[in-house]
C-alpha cells in the first residue's frame, strides 16, 4: 500500500499548519489570569478584539462585552469638554436608536461641544433634503416647485373626493379607458383648466413620479385624517370630556365601533367630535374596553379626564356587573353613566303601542321589513310603501323640520331633565282637562273622512262579555275611561319606570345651574353637594372657596344685563367666556363644564354609523379598516378639515416615507392666486 501513497515535498510540509502542541506549564498558568472588566473600553470601535486576549480569559471578556452592551457612555452625565469624538459617535448612535421619529430638544444640550455637534448631525440625518440620495439626485429648484404644484393638485382632488364621500378608483384605469374613475378623471378635468397643473401632471410628470397610485391616495387621506384628529385632540387639551360609542355591522358584516367625544372648548361651546371607527372582532364588553384603551393610548387621551359615558342601552354596554360601563367605572368612578334619553323615550312609545289592544285592532297596515333571502318580502314592502306614501312623506317632512330647527340641537342635561318634568306635568293636565278638545279634533277628522261618530250618551255592549248578561256601558265611558285615560296613564307609568335615573342625586342637582328666570332654581347647598361628588376636581380647600364664589356669583349675575336673556346652560357658558367671568369664577365654570359634558342622547354616534353606510357601500365593500376610518373622519368632520392648510398636510405626507422628490422650502413656494392650483392653501386658515 505504500506505493500508492504520495509523499509531499518537505517545503509543503513546513508550510502547512502544525499540530497544536500539548499544553505546557506556562500555558496552564495563563488560564488563571485575573481579568478586570473595568479595563474594557466603552467605545466598540476602540475595543480590543476578543482573539487578542489570552485563551483563559476570553470567556470572561466575552461576558464583559455582552454585559456592557454596545455603548456605555449613554446615560452618563459627562462634561462637554471631556467628551471625545468617539464618545460623540456613540452619542449619535444613541440618538438614532432612542429618538427615531421624535424631536430632540435643543435646550437639552449646550450650544457648543461634541454632544451638540452630534445632535445637529443627527437632525441633518433625519432631514430628507440633506440625505445622500437627495444630494445625488440634484433636483433643480424649478423641479421642486413643479413637484409642489403637482402634489398640491393631487391633494386638492383628494380633499374634494373625501369631503363628498366619493369613491377614488375606477373599474378600468388603463390608458385606453374612457372613464378611469373619479380620481383620475377629476385630476384630468382640473389640469385641462389650469396651465400650471397641466404642465406637471400625467404625461408631463417627471419619470414615474405620477403620484396617482392607490398607495399615494391612501397616504394623502391618512395625512388629512391625522391632521383633523390632531386638531380635535389639541382642542380638547386637558378639559373634561365624555365618551359615546355604538357598534354596528358594515356592508361586509364586520363589527365596527364608532367613538364620539363631547367636550367644552376654550370659547365655551359644547363640541361633539367623531374620533375613530374601530373594527372589533367581538362585541363583548372586554373586547370593547380593550379597543377603547388602545384608542386612548394612540391619541394620548387620559381615562382620568373622562366624566361621562353614554350608550344606547345594550346589555354588553350597561350591564351592572360585567358591562362596558362597569369596566370603565372600576378604573374611573367619576365617569358617570346616563342612559340615552332618546332611547328611553322610544322604549316608552314601543311599550305603549304593544299594550294598547285597540290600536292593534284598528291598524290597517305597516311597513313590512324585507328579508335577506326571501325575495317576496321585498315586493310586499314596496306595496305597503306605495299605499302609505302620503304618510311617509309627512313623517319625513317632520323629521326634516326637526333636524333643521336649532332648538332641538345640543340639548344638555339641565334642559333634558326640565323637559321630562314638563312632559309629565302636561300629560297629567291633558288627562284632566284635555278630553273635550281632543274629542272635537276626533269629530272633525271623522267628518272629513266619512267616518260615523257615535253618540257619547248611548249605550254599548261591554267588549268580551256575553250579550245574555245584558251588561252595557255608555260610549262616553268606553272612549273616555277605557281608551283616553288608560293610554295616558300607561304613558305616564312607563315614563316613571324608564326615567328612574331622574331620582339620582347627580341629576337632581343639575337644574340648579339653569340660568332661566334669573337663576330661580339656584341653590348653593345643592351645588356644593355637586362638587362633593367630584373630589378629584374639587379639593376640600377649593370647595370652601367655591361657597364664597357662589354667593358673589349669584348676586352679580342677577343684576347683570348681559345675562338676562340667556335661555340655556350652553349659552350661559359662552357668555361667561365672552365677558371673562370664567376667569373670575373658575370653580363655578368648572361645575358648568361638568354639567355640559353629560350627554342626554347618542344622536351623533348614530349619525356616524349612518355615514359609514354612505362611505362604505356595496360597491366599496372591500375597503380596509384604516382607509374607511380616514375617509369617515374627513367626511364627518369637514368643518375642522376646512380650517387645515394644504401645507400642513403636505408636510405630514412628505414625512411618511422617503420620496423621490422633496418639497421646496417655504420661501421658494410661489404665491398662488385663487384661479390657480392650491386654492385651499390660500383660502384656508391654519389651525
Amino acid at each position: 500500500m505504500d506505493k500508492f501513497l504520495i509523499k509531499r515535498p518537505r517545503s509543503e510540509e513546513s508550510s502547512s499548519s502544525p499540530k497544536a502542541p500539548l499544553p505546557s506549564k506556562s500555558s496552564k498558568k495563563n488560564t488563571n489570569v485575573n481579568f478586570n472588566s473595568n479595563d474594557i473600553i466603552s467605545d466598540p470601535g476602540l475595543r480590543k478584539s476578543i482573539e487578542d486576549f489570552e485563551v483563559g480569559v476570553r470567556d470572561q471578556v466575552r461576558r464583559g462585552y455582552l454585559t456592557r452592551g454596545p455603548c456605555q457612555l449613554i446615560g452618563h452625565n459627562f462634561p462637554q469638554k471631556d467628551v471625545t469624538k468617539d464618545a460623540a459617535f456613540c452619542f449619535w448612535c444613541y440618538l438614532f436608536t432612542q429618538s427615531r421619529g421624535n424631536r430632540i430638544r435643543e435646550d437639552a444640550f449646550t450650544k457648543t461641544g461634541v454632544q451638540n455637534d452630534a445632535r445637529v448631525q443627527f437632525q441633518s440625518f433625519q432631514n430628507q433634503r440633506q440625505s445622500v440620495s437627495h444630494q445625488l439626485a440634484t433636483h433643480s429648484d424649478e423641479m421642486e416647485v413643479e413637484y409642489h404644484t403637482h402634489l398640491t393638485a393631487v391633494l386638492d382632488v383628494t380633499r374634494f373626493l373625501l369631503k363628498q364621500g366619493l369613491a377614488f378608483r375606477g373599474h378600468d384605469e388603463s390608458s385606453s379607458s374612457l372613464n378611469k374613475g373619479n380620481f383620475l378623471e377629476l385630476l384630468k378635468w382640473y389640469s385641462l383648466r389650469n396651465d400650471k397643473v397641466f404642465k406637471t401632471v400625467n404625461q408631463n410628470a417627471h419619470g414615474n413620479n405620477q403620484m396617482t397610485s392607490p398607495k399615494v391616495q391612501k397616504e394623502l387621506a391618512n395625512a388629512c385624517a391625522s391632521e383633523i384628529t390632531c386638531a380635535i385632540i389639541d382642542d380638547i387639551g386637558d378639559n373634561y370630556f365624555s365618551l359615546t360609542i355604538d357598534e354596528a355591522q358594515d356592508v361586509l358584516v364586520k363589527e365596527q365601533m364608532g367613538v364620539v367625544l363631547r367636550y367644552v372648548n376654550k370659547n365655551g361651546y359644547v363640541i361633539e367630535r367623531f374620533l375613530d371607527m374601530v373594527h372589533v372582532s367581538y362585541t363583548s364588553s372586554i373586547s370593547l374596553k380593550n379597543a377603547i384603551d388602545c384608542l386612548f393610548a394612540k391619541h394620548g387621551l387620559s381615562l382620568s379626564r373622562l366624566r361621562r359615558q353614554g350608550y344606547d342601552g345594550a346589555s354588553n354596554m350597561r350591564d351592572e356587573f360585567n358591562g362596558l360601563k362597569a369596566l370603565i367605572l372600576r378604573e374611573n368612578p367619576y365617569a358617570r353613566y346616563i342612559h340615552c334619553f332618546a332611547h328611553q323615550l322610544q322604549l316608552v312609545i314601543v311599550v305603549v303601542a304593544k299594550d294598547n289592544r285597540i290600536r292593534k285592532k284598528n291598524q290597517e297596515s305597516s311597513l313590512a321589513r324585507p328579508g335577506d333571502t326571501h325575495w317576496g318580502s321585498h315586493y310586499t314592502t314596496i306595496l305597503r310603501l306605495m299605499s302609505m306614501w302620503t304618510l311617509v312623506l309627512e313623517v319625513l317632512q317632520n323629521v326634516h323640520d326637526d333636524g333643521v330647527s336649532n332648538d332641538n340641537r345640543d340639548q344638555n342635561i339641565v334642559q333634558a331633565i326640565c323637559l321630562i318634568e314638563v312632559v309629565k306635568t302636561r300629560l297629567q293636565d291633558f288627562r284632566e282637562t284635555g278630553w273635550e278638545t281632543f274629542l272635537e279634533e276626533v269629530r272633525y277628522f271623522c267628518e272629513g273622512n266619512s267616518i260615523p261618530v257615535p253618540i257619547m250618551e248611548d249605550n254599548m255592549q261591554i267588549r268580551g262579555r256575553s250579550r245574555r248578561k245584558g251588561q252595557v256601558i255608555t260610549h262616553f265611558h268606553h272612549y273616555r275611561v277605557e281608551i283616553f285615560c288608560e293610554v295616558i296613564d300607561l304613558i305616564a307609568q312607563e315614563m316613571q319606570n324608564r326615567f328612574q335615573e331622574a331620582s339620582i342625586e347627580l341629576l337632581l342637582v343639575m337644574p340648579c345651574l339653569d340660568p332661566r328666570d334669573l337663576f330661580s332654581k339656584f341653590s348653593i347647598h345643592k351645588l356644593l353637594r355637586l362638587a362633593e361628588l367630584y373630589p378629584e376636581d374639587f379639593t376640600i380647600t377649593e370647595r370652601m372657596i367655591l361657597e364664597d364664589q357662589l354667593t358673589t356669583f349669584i348676586y352679580e349675575e342677577r343684576n347683570d344685563d348681559d345675562f338676562i336673556d340667556i335661555g340655556d346652560l350652553g349659552g350661559f357658558a359662552r357668555k361667561m367666556v365672552e365677558t371673562g367671568q370664567h376667569a373670575i369664577f373658575p370653580l363655578i365654570y368648572c361645575l358648568i363644564k361638568l354639567a355640559l359634558v353629560l350627554l342626554v342622547a347618542t344622536a351623533t354616534v348614530e349619525r356616524v354609523l349612518s355615514a359609514m353606510n354612505v362611505v362604505k357601500t356595496d360597491l366599496r365593500n372591500k375597503m380596509g379598516d384604516e382607509w374607511m376610518n380616514d375617509s369617515l373622519v374627513v367626511y364627518i368632520e369637514w368643518e375642522v378639515f376646512a380650517t387645515i392648510d394644504n401645507e400642513v398636510i403636505l408636510q405630514r405626507f412628505q414625512k411618511m416615507q422617503t420620496r423621490l422628490m422633496q418639497l421646496p422650502p417655504l420661501n421658494r413656494i410661489p404665491r398662488i392666486s385663487g384661479d390657480d392650483v392650491g386654492v385651499g392653501s390660500s383660502s384656508s386658515v391654519h389651525r
